[in-house]
């Protein structure tokens, strides 16, 4: 509507630039002022990570027969169902990530390549390495020449990693049910990504 009501002022006044800057301006402070909105409800409805946690629970209100472990990331929740296996595609999985507001890219990520992805070790620029892996693109076989800038790389990286979670463990949540073809998955996991080490920063 503001948008809307500059463009009409600067057409009415024959000032095609001064339209065009008052609906670039518009258009910018409309998003600007969108996501402030939001990002204000979303504050008064108790935080981000408050409303995903009830959607969680909502979901297992639905299906109690489902146990889930709580994790927080650096940027986010991460949720590891042990009640049984599953496939990414199937479809209580696409239910399931409907429900909690599964990330998009996650869940395409997932789907494309048939697996559940979740990072073990932290980001590099989380642990103060700033610098990208080299060679670049990191496509195998790698130049033999090109190795050792390579593997410096990852010995800095290996040696700062054991310094950081890639994520925490919270809680657990629904049935307090660890199918036996899960429980090594989740052994797996929090050991290769220090969920139990409460006292490392999350990277």
């Amino acid at each position: 509507m503001l948008a809307i009501a500059c463009a009409i002022v600067g057409f009415a006044l024959h000032r095609w630039a001064l339209a065009g800057l008052l609906l670039l301006a518009a258009a910018m402070l409309s998003g600007f002022v969108a996501s402030s909105i939001e990002r204000g409800v979303v504050a008064l409805r108790g935080g981000a990570r408050h409303l995903a946690r009830q959607r969680i629970l909502a979901h297992l209100a639905r299906h109690p027969d489902w146990a889930l472990r709580l994790y927080e990331t650096p940027a986010g929740l991460r949720l590891l169902a042990t009640h049984r296996p599953f496939e990414p595609d199937a479809p209580d999985v696409r239910e399931f990530f409907d429900a909690v507001g599964a990330d998009p890219v996650y869940v395409r990520m997932c789907l494309n390549q048939h697996c559940f992805r979740a990072r073990l070790t932290g980001k590099p620029w989380r642990m103060g390495i700033h610098d990208h892996m080299r060679p670049r693109p990191g496509i195998w076989p790698i130049d033999p020449a090109r190795r050792p800038v390579r593997e410096a790389w990852v010995r800095r990286y290996e040696a700062a990693a054991p310094g950081y979670a890639a994520c925490r463990f919270v809680e657990s949540l629904g049935a307090a049910t660890v199918h036996p073809d899960v429980r090594p998955v989740v052994d797996l996991h929090d050991r290769e990504s220090q969920a139990l080490k409460a006292t490392l920063p999350l990277a």
